[in-house]
C-alpha cells in the first residue's frame, strides 16, 4: 500500500496545503477526551487500550478541522460543547455541509460508497503536521474510488465505504472565498 500511496499521493503533493498544529492544539484534543471520559489525566487514560484507540480515532477526525481553523483564522469547533463520542467531522460553508476526512500518512483515505456531500481532503503527516490535500465534489469522490486499499475490518464494510484515490483531482484553496467559490 505504502508504494501505491507514494505513486498517487505524493506527486501532487505540491498543491497541498500544510498547517502545523500547536501543542496548545493537541492539549485541546486530550482536555475535552479526558473530560468525556471523565478522567483526570492521560496516564489514566493510557492504561486502557481502548482509551488510547478512541483518543486516536477523535484526533483524526479533528485535526482536518483544526487546520482549516489556522488557514483560515476561523473558529469552527466549540470546545466547550464538543463530545468527542459523537462528533462528526463536517463544516458550513455557505450553507453547504462539507466533509472533513482525514488519513494517516501513507494511507488512503475512507469515505462513503456513495458520498452525497462535497468533502475536503486532509493527510495527518505526523503528530502535529497536516496537509490539507484539497476539495472535492461529489463526483470527483464518487468516481475516484478503489476497495484494494481497504483493510480489516473496514473489507466487512466494503458495502458502505471505499478509499478516495484520486488525490491529482482535488482542487486546491488558499481562503475561504476560494473554498465558497469551490461550492458554487
Amino acid at each position: 500500500m505504502m508504494r501505491d500511496f507514494i505513486f498517487k499521493v505524493l506527486p501532487n503533493r505540491e498543491k497541498f496545503g500544510h498547517e502545523k498544529l500547536a501543542y496548545t492544539d493537541l492539549k485541546k484534543i486530550e482536555d475535552v477526551v479526558m473530560k468525556s471520559l471523565e478522567i483526570d489525566n492521560m496516564n489514566k487514560l493510557r492504561d486502557k487500550f481502548e482509551g488510547v484507540a478512541f483518543i486516536e480515532k477523535f484526533t483524526q477526525k479533528v485535526v482536518g478541522i483544526m487546520a482549516l481553523e489556522k488557514k483560515f483564522k476561523i473558529n469552527y469547533i466549540n470546545w466547550e460543547t464538543l463530545n468527542p463520542g459523537d462528533y462528526q467531522p463536517q463544516i458550513l460553508v455557505s450553507g453547504i455541509e462539507v466533509d472533513i476526512i482525514t488519513c494517516p500518512y501513507g494511507n488512503f483515505p475512507i469515505i462513503n460508497r456513495k458520498s452525497n456531500r462535497p468533502a475536503i481532503i486532509f493527510i495527518k503527516q505526523d503528530k502535529r503536521d497536516v496537509w490539507i490535500c484539497g476539495f472535492a465534489d461529489t463526483k470527483v469522490l464518487n468516481d475516484n474510488t478503489s476497495d484494494k486499499y481497504l483493510s480489516g475490518a473496514l473489507m466487512r464494510e466494503r458495502d458502505n465505504q471505499t478509499a478516495f484515490i484520486g488525490f491529482d483531482k482535488l482542487k486546491s484553496f488558499e481562503s475561504l472565498q476560494d473554498l465558497e467559490n469551490l461550492l458554487t
